[in-house]
């Protein structure tokens, strides 16, 4: 006769291995419950992934503006190595994005299948965002067009301007921006016509188009994504959260160890228990504290971070700043400097063109 099946796992706990038997059905379970850890701490990484290369792109803008303020006399030079790097960043932040995006379909319908709630959920949520934000579709589409035909962003200005809020105490506020040039992207091709078409309508008068506000509420709008698709995988995850705790409680009752971490074990064969993999309660803490993080993303397309002390009666500015008090004796009007990655086609008859001092 056959033999019965046997599944245990064994505990891992400070004393060594502490072995308990499973039935079937919590064999089953905890094999589930091991599918759905490692794919919600996995869904949590890549967001987190998404945000901290955003992160980096912003604290080096901020950087910039701050080196501009304190060491004017280099800016020239600094332009030149600011354009390299702004490209790297955002084309980090683009490929994360798209990985975020598109690991994540991968993985929600592996886990819950294509034809599952969850993952129609999944792309409907996509699908609005971009229908309903040029700043996801003109980011969706820079990210081809860096990946095939050009660099994501086309100049690099540092400018200062007088800020006279209060007269008594005029500053100087140091800004930093980057953005793309619709003729250049036109010129190079490879990116979609109806998306540059839009892009087209909002460009300066050097026909240029600032494009962090546009970074700013496409994490914004991946965001939204992640949340939705957070609250359609959640009782999948909480259900396998509650059977680790669970099994886990009970090697502590029975053995008085702690344990957060074990060995699946199932059926033997004549070369012994066939292994299953280990299972960790640190992934359901690591999810949380990655999701506990992240919790406010939706919102950065509402934000910007100022050094100034107060602010009062400002709107919200979409480039990085730094302000300093500027003596009485010493204030200067407006200075820009730019550098384009090279000069932009003249612009078409909807667009007007204004010499800038080039970097």
């Amino acid at each position: 006769m056959p033999e019965e099946p046997c599944f245990r796992i064994d505990a891992i706990s400070p004393v060594g291995y502490i072995p308990l038997p499973l039935d079937n059905d919590e064999h089953t379970k905890i094999l589930r419950a091991k599918t759905a850890l490692r794919f919600g701490v996995g869904f949590e990484q890549r967001f987190d992934i998404l945000l901290e290369n955003y992160a980096t792109l912003e604290r080096y803008i901020l950087d910039l503006a701050l080196r501009n303020a304190v060491f004017m006399g280099d800016s020239t030079s600094r332009l030149r190595e600011a354009k390299h790097t702004v490209n790297r960043h955002l084309n980090n932040l683009l490929s994360s994005a798209k990985l975020y995006i598109d690991q994540t379909a991968h993985a929600i319908s592996d886990q819950f299948g294509s034809a599952s709630s969850q993952y129609r959920r999944f792309i409907e949520s996509t699908r609005d965002e971009y229908d309903n934000s040029l700043a996801y579709r003109a980011l969706e589409a820079l990210r081809g067009y860096a990946q095939h035909r050009g660099l994501p962003t086309h100049s690099v200005s540092f400018s200062s301007r007088r800020d006279e809020t209060d007269l008594e105490k005029i500053k100087v506020r140091h800004i930093v921006t980057f953005g793309i040039v619709p003729e250049i992207i036109r010129e190079d091709g490879g990116f979609k016509p109806s998306v540059l078409r839009e892009l087209d309508s909002i460009v300066d008068k050097d026909g240029r188009i600032e494009i962090m506000p546009l970074i700013r509420e496409y994490v914004s709008g991946i965001a939204r994504i992640h949340k939705s698709a957070c609250m359609a995988i959640s009782a999948e995850l909480d259900m396998a959260d509650s059977f680790v705790v669970s099994l886990f409680e009970r090697v502590a009752l029975l053995t008085g160890h702690r344990c957060i971490s074990a060995r699946i074990w199932g059926t033997t064969t004549a070369e012994g228990m066939i292994p299953y993999g280990v299972i960790s309660s640190e992934w359901t803490e690591d999810r949380r504290s990655y999701a506990k993080k992240n919790c406010y993303a939706e919102y950065i397309s509402g934000q910007y971070v100022s050094s100034r002390q107060a602010i009062q009666h400002e709107d919200t500015i979409g480039a990085p700043m730094i302000d300093f008090d500027t003596p009485k004796s010493s204030r200067r009007g407006s200075i820009e400097f730019t550098q384009f990655e090279r000069q932009p086609p003249v612009p078409s008859r909807h667009q007007q063109s204004e010499p800038t001092a080039a970097g």
